[in-house]
């Protein structure tokens, strides 16, 4: 099989995950996804040659089509999750499939019905399915930010790429990316589906900052908080911390615990990063207070020091709770992730002291009551 072939089935999976991840936010009859499956149809001819069909199986997190295996992306996987939840196990595309047919298969793969029918074939698309389960147990698939259209992920790296060069960059793309979050949340579509499933280091900066925006904005909602100041604080999440940009990366990365002079480098983060942001024009006041204030603690013993009649900003002391909860779920190379319990034990133990207990004990319930095997 060479690298050319290879690079056709990649394409034809991350077609797929697109269509879905555009049709979970918007819908099935929106332009882009009429487009991404029609690119989808293409490719899938292509790759066909003169065979009779096309074979995708699913093996845990892992995708195989045409008996090669494809590894190594993020696309691959979450198709693969995406077959898990809906009880397929492996699929064949015939040669005579037709564009409708292939758009049908992303309605049928889109998280628009978390938990509703499983995949039915059509004339041309035969499914092969798995048990699927719905116990307490059972593992959900949860969608990262691969559900963020084409334009929207080009803003986003855009972005951080200008933030990690510590250039000005103007925050409007952030803020379109967020109301649109806070819009499908709003259509039914639970929150916690966004969160980016656990990661590894190389992307951890990136996909952290995503999910504390995610659940800034859960946060915000559940307080009946709404319009701009919703989006504020949803940036405060996105953009807390910017200032890791101008650590060390070997202080940042190390494994093991930090000494005092490795400490007292990372202690300026906050500091560094609020003024980077106080820099770019358009940033909301409360993304750089939340910059400056997130790891100050409730009770202030934390850093920044600051005189002990300051008061925290409210979107300060909910991205501590989000940061922190995202933090402990998350695979370092100094941690094993923590799962619910142990999270939700860890954070009551700090709520009065280092967190706000009435914002802590609403975050947890809300978790609870949206009830996703984080």
């Amino acid at each position: 099989m060479n690298r050319e072939q290879t690079g056709i089935y990649h394409e034809i999976v991350r077609q797929l995950v697109m269509g879905a991840s555009t049709a979970t936010l918007y819908a099935i009859d929106h332009p882009q996804v009429t487009r991404l499956c029609g690119s989808a149809h293409s490719c899938i001819m292509t790759a066909m040659g003169s065979e009779p069909g096309i074979t995708m199986l699913a093996i845990g997190d892992e995708l195989v089509m045409a008996e090669v295996p494809l590894k190594g992306s993020h696309y691959s996987e979450r198709l693969a999750r995406l077959f898990k939840a809906r009880g397929i196990g492996h699929l064949k595309i015939l040669r005579q499939v037709t564009p409708a047919e292939i758009r049908q298969l992303v309605v049928t793969i889109s998280r628009n019905k978390p938990g509703g029918d499983n995949a039915r074939s059509t004339e041309n698309i035969r499914f092969g399915k798995v048990e699927v389960r719905h116990s307490e147990g059972a593992e959900r698939d949860i969608a990262g930010y691969e559900d963020l259209t084409e334009d929207e992920l080009a803003t986003l790296f855009d972005t951080f790429d200008k933030i990690a060069n510590r250039q000005a960059f103007d925050v409007s793309g952030l803020t379109n990316i967020i109301t649109g979050f806070i819009g499908a949340f709003r259509n039914q579509f639970n929150p916690l589906f966004a969160l980016v499933p656990l990661r590894e280091m190389d992307e951890y900066t990136f996909t952290h900052s995503l999910d504390v925006c995610v659940l800034n904005l859960v946060q915000g909602m559940t307080l009946g908080i709404d319009g701009p100041l919703l989006a504020d604080i949803g940036v405060s999440g996105m953009l807390h911390d910017v200032g890791k940009i101008f650590m060390d990366l070997e202080i940042l990365n190390k494994p093991e615990k930090l000494d005092a002079a490795e400490m007292a480098h990372m202690r300026q983060h906050p500091r560094r990063g609020a003024e980077y942001l106080l820099s770019c024009p358009g940033i909301p006041r409360i993304a750089i207070l939340s910059s400056f204030e997130h790891h100050m603690k409730y009770n202030l013993t934390g850093y920044p020091a600051v005189p002990s009649d300051w008061k925290l900003a409210l979107s300060s002391q909910m991205t501590m709770i989000s940061d922190i909860f995202d933090a402990l779920r998350t695979k370092r190379v100094y941690q094993t992730p923590r799962n619910f319990e142990q999270i939700e034990s860890m954070l009551m133990g700090m709520a009065g002291a280092e967190l706000n207990p009435y914002l802590t004990r609403n975050f947890l319930k809300v978790m609870k009551q949206l009830s996703v095997e984080l």
